[in-house]
């Protein structure tokens, strides 16, 4: 998720990615190295749940039947979390169709730092244990006051409304564990009927299959059934649609940008798997909503929320590339811990929209972005390290603090160029089998840092770990130069030395030119040489700029730069 200009609020993918007590359900016989969400939803809440949602007068209103699974001990308290934003005027629980006595009902709030983005855990307190192996009905009513509301990822407008439930409770949502202690959401996906009562000229888009449409005068009923875990999100507005896309307003290039925005998803399946969910769609929001909701552009369960501003320039295949990328990155695979975390959300979200670049724009397009930034993309590209930098901003990218924006930035520019570098040590489809491997096994899973590691090492010979301490555990990046050493070339590295697989075109006056592949491992790497019949040879180390690199042009463009 790409927060406009000043302010990254994804606790990811999450993309923005963009993106998400004592409890009910705890998660049992968790692996080292994961938070294990259950993979059978008869394990998961299972909802029935009805929202209405009005926008010329902005509200939201709704009720919530929850069918909490058998736990395997005795439950004397059950919790669920609900935006700041809603009151809650019935919390009741029942057990084999009878009411359990509830005799304390507690609210504790976990603020946010934008008032409306908190949320408060909701506690249910029973006069006596509630047996185990019994399931637990909770039921809910809740609603907003009227006018527009705003959170993180969700936004009740006159225009529009959308929500993520992976970034805020806009409906009572049931956490994976205690919560966290920066109060951010952990809620589980969940299956179940999903019925929205929305205005007859409203269309709203949810990523399920509709079982129904009813119409009751000025007002329309919409029943979906999730089969599949998820979190309940969606798009609402008065939506022109072309093929996956739901504008606010028709455009004449609707056509071709649903079109070029579907050949983006085809890429991206090819580096990391089927596409997660049920379906998939662009979902045009206002821009000012959603700068106050907290991004530019933003993924949940089965669709991407663009804001006008973009869909009104362009195709930008950058910008679709990382949102659409988010659905497997922050979205789909979520991390466990702080190590890695941005990592594993926005940097390798930004690579996915660095291959969709080098697939689909021409090659000079895509060594812009990697050497500098991709056009009308919020200065997206390599070029933000070295702004970074020059202002005194560094750090090991698999320690970033989980807020603020230079972890943003960070992961966003030297981050993407890093796993480009990691995807070329490996081989492009040792990488992309990899990544495969882990976006199947860990879909209902939070994954450590440590854990896609070892991944990764399975699917090469390549020093993994070696390549993580050089690029991961500590700033800067690599500078080098070709130098000559009883008239041999090599290419010695400045600093500490990096691991990477450095493409070098090899010229000589008398052969033909030629490229080979060098991997550098230490201070000192012999290049290619020529025989003595082809004159003396000149080499052009990485000339497309595949590995983010220090150059004697970008020190004199940005002043100071790191390179350990």
């Amino acid at each position: 998720m790409h927060r406009s200009f000043k302010t990254h609020v994804l606790h990811p993918r999450s993309l923005v990615g963009m993106r998400f007590a004592a409890l009910a359900l705890l998660p049992i016989g968790v692996a080292a190295g994961q938070v294990r969400q259950p993979t059978d939803p008869s394990q998961l809440p299972r909802y029935e749940l009805t929202v209405a949602i009005g926008l010329g007068t902005p509200s939201l209103s709704g009720s919530a039947r929850i069918t909490l699974p058998p736990s395997t001990a005795p439950r004397d308290s059950i919790a669920f979390a609900l935006s700041e934003l809603y009151q809650v005027s019935r919390a009741e629980l029942r057990v084999d169709d009878r009411v359990v006595q509830v005799v304390r009902q507690g609210k504790k709030e976990r603020p946010y730092s934008r008032p409306g983005w908190g949320t408060n855990t909701w506690s249910l307190i029973t006069a006596t244990p509630i047996p185990a192996g019994k399931a637990v009905q909770l039921d809910v009513q809740f609603s907003t006051g009227a006018g527009p509301m705003k959170a993180l990822v969700f936004s009740l407008g006159r225009e529009a409304a959308f929500a993520s439930g992976q970034t805020s409770a806009w409906y009572p949502e049931i956490e994976e564990a205690e919560p966290h202690p920066t109060g951010r959401l952990r809620g589980l996906r969940a299956t179940g009927d999903v019925e929205f009562v929305i205005d007859t000229g409203a269309s709203i888009y949810f990523p399920a299959g509709r079982v129904s449409r009813t119409l009751d005068g000025a007002r329309q009923r919409q029943r979906f059934r999730v089969s599949s875990p998820t979190y309940f999100s969606f798009g609402m507005g008065r939506f022109t649609q072309t093929g996956t896309t739901y504008y606010l307003k028709p455009r004449a290039t609707a056509r071709a940008n649903d079109t070029l925005g579907m050949r983006v998803l085809r890429v991206l399946e090819r580096e990391f798997g089927p596409h997660p969910f049920h379906s998939f769609a662009v979902v045009e929001v206002p821009a000012a909503d959603a700068d106050s909701a907290g991004f530019a552009g933003a993924s949940a369960d089965g669709f991407i929320l663009a804001t006008s501003e973009f869909l009104d320039r362009p195709f930008n295949t950058a910008y679709y590339g990382h949102e659409i990328a988010h659905q497997w990155w922050g979205v789909m695979v979520r991390v466990s811990g702080a190590r890695g975390n941005w990592m594993l959300s926005e940097g390798m979200s930004q690579f996915g929209s660095l291959r969709a670049v080098e697939e689909l724009d021409p090659p000079a397009v895509a060594r812009r972005y990697r050497s500098d930034e991709y056009p009308g993309y919020l200065g997206q590209g390599a070029k933000n390290y070295f702004d970074a930098v020059s202002k005194g901003r560094d750090a090991p990218l698999a320690d970033l603090p989980l807020d603020g924006e230079w972890s943003r930035l960070l992961a966003d520019s030297k981050g993407f160029m890093a796993w480009n570098a990691l995807s070329l040590l490996m081989g492009r489809d040792e990488f992309r089998r990899a990544l495969k491997g882990i976006t199947s096994r860990y879909s209902t899973s939070r994954i450590t840092w440590e854990s896609f590691a070892r991944e990764l090492t399975q699917h090469t010979a390549a020093d993994v770990a070696r390549f993580f301490a050089d690029w991961f555990d500590r700033p800067g990046i690599p500078e080098w130069e070709v130098r000559r050493k009883s008239g041999a070339a090599v290419l010695v590295q400045l600093g500490q030395p990096y691991l990477a697989s450095v493409r070098i075109d090899v010229r000589t006056p008398k052969c033909k030119p030629r490229a080979e592949r060098v991997v550098l491992t230490g201070t000192s790497t012999p290049l290619p040489a020529s025989p003595s019949s082809c004159g003396r040879a000149s080499y052009d180390v990485d000339p497309t700029y595949e590995i983010i690199h220090l150059t004697p042009e970008l020190r004199r463009r940005f002043g100071r730069a790191s390179k350990d």
